[in-house]
């Protein structure tokens, strides 16, 4: 706590926490790491700074969570990898939210994404 006349010190501000289901110690920046690679991170802080309503960050936010939780779970993920009216049903819920990762895989927008089993 300061005195009186000198300035009062400020915590850092915490870490980023939009992405619901993340059970995990990593913050928003780290879970978007581990899902897309820094890049992206650079990305979405842009589109951060844009930010109106917030619609299409909680629409990610979302479909972020849901990534997790399938990237965590191998038995999820693969599920997910080996069944495509899964990955229909979990790409339609996204779609119907009009997610923006939904539209680019209908090819609205450029998406590029490298993912591997470990």
């Amino acid at each position: 706590m300061g005195r009186i006349g000198e300035p009062a010190m400020t915590s850092p501000a915490p870490p980023l926490r939009e992405i619901p289901f993340n059970y995990t110690s990593a913050d928003d920046r780290q879970a978007v790491h581990l899902l897309l690679g820094p890049d992206a991170w650079e990305k979405l802080e842009a589109l951060r700074a844009r930010r109106v309503t917030g619609r299409s960050a909680r629409l990610l936010s979302r479909f972020f969570g849901e990534m997790l939780v399938h990237q965590r779970n191998p038995f999820l993920l693969q599920e997910l990898l080996d069944s495509p009216p899964r990955r229909q049903r979990f790409l339609a819920n996204a779609a119907k939210d009009g997610c923006p990762v939904s539209q680019a895989l209908k090819g609205n927008v450029e998406l590029a994404v490298d993912a591997a089993l470990a």
